[in-house]
């Protein structure tokens, strides 16, 4: 089922890219993908984030922690930083896309096949049981005009009044 295949996909972005579920660590993360293995200077994600450069600094201190970013000074001023993606970053992505692309694939076939049950013709059985569609509906399988007591269990129809 689709569903059961997207929380596993959740779990293992939790599990194997901690961080990355959260509105910085998936903007940090996509600034590290940009970036490539070219290291960037650090100002530039400060700039372009809408997060304060302290949760930044954070969020990047948690990624070299796992081996996903590096950061480094420049040997002349150091006072200016370079990130960059880490072969280990890169790879861990290059799983996730992969499992992504299995989780989009299963939601491809199994609307599909529900597009495709749709426009078949009902079976003999099916059609002398009622419809399936109609029983998910809510559709009643029994008669609508019985005098066998179902007049007591069926809701009266709603008087209409107009209004003044």
């Amino acid at each position: 089922m689709f569903w059961r295949a997207l929380e596993q996909l959740h779990l293992w972005e939790r599990e194997n890219l901690p961080g990355a579920d959260t509105a910085v660590g998936n903007e940090v993360l996509v600034w590290l993908l940009k970036s490539k293995s070219r290291p960037r200077p650090l100002k530039d994600l400060y700039r372009s984030s809408r997060f304060s450069e302290p949760t930044i600094r954070n969020c990047l201190k948690e990624f070299a922690t796992l081996g996903f970013a590096s950061i480094v000074s420049n040997g002349q001023d150091m006072r200016s930083r370079f990130a960059r993606a880490t072969p280990k970053l890169e790879a861990t992505v290059a799983e996730y896309r992969q499992r992504f692309q299995e989780v989009a694939e299963l939601a491809r076939v199994e609307a599909a096949s529900r597009t495709s049950a749709s426009l078949s013709p009902q079976s003999p059985e099916a059609k002398a049981d009622g419809s399936a569609n109609d029983r998910l509906n809510g559709a009643s399988t029994r008669p609508q005009n019985s005098t066998h007591g179902a007049a007591s269990r069926d809701v009266p129809p709603k008087k209409h009044v107009e209004s003044p």
